[in-house]
């Protein structure tokens, strides 16, 4: 599943970011209009750095920011971009299965098995599972279920 998310207005000024492996850890940025119309690669500890760019410029009183990855951006394209970039590194650094388990539409609420955090029992994407001899001796441990919570096959 790659994800293109767009923020801010059509044409000159919008962002761009795009996810082309979930949960690979990195996905790729881009300003239209801006100094170069390539995209740049954000990856690992810089998508962390992105975001505590944006968030801080929103929080600013500063009418614009550097933003790592995305060069000098307004305050309001950041408040336009904060909730795209929260939801596109989610799915970048935690895979389809647990995105789909955290932004979950209104057709999908109660409709997913739950997933195993250890062995991905529950996962729809084949080749997923593994086998885990934890969740043989403890039961599975789903994903987003706190602490305590176990179900057994």
């Amino acid at each position: 599943m790659s994800v293109t998310y767009y923020a801010g207005p059509d044409g000159h000024g919008q962002i761009e970011l795009a996810v082309d492996d979930p949960g690979h850890g990195y996905l790729h940025a881009r300003v239209y209009g801006g100094a170069s119309t390539d995209m740049t690669l954000v990856a690992g500890a810089r998508m962390a750095e992105m975001l505590a760019d944006i968030t801080a410029a929103v929080l600013s009183d500063e009418s614009s920011a550097w933003v790592r990855g995305l060069g000098l951006l307004t305050a309001e394209r950041c408040r336009a971009l904060l909730p795209v970039a929260q939801e596109a590194i989610t799915l970048a650094v935690g895979g389809t299965d647990r995105y789909e388990r955290v932004y979950v539409d209104q057709e999908g609420v109660g409709k997913l098995p739950p997933l195993c955090v250890n062995c991905n029992e529950g996962s729809g994407f084949s080749g997923m599972v593994t086998i885990s001899s934890q969740c043989v001796e403890y039961g599975h441990h789903p994903y987003g279920a706190g602490p305590d919570a176990r179900w057994v096959d």
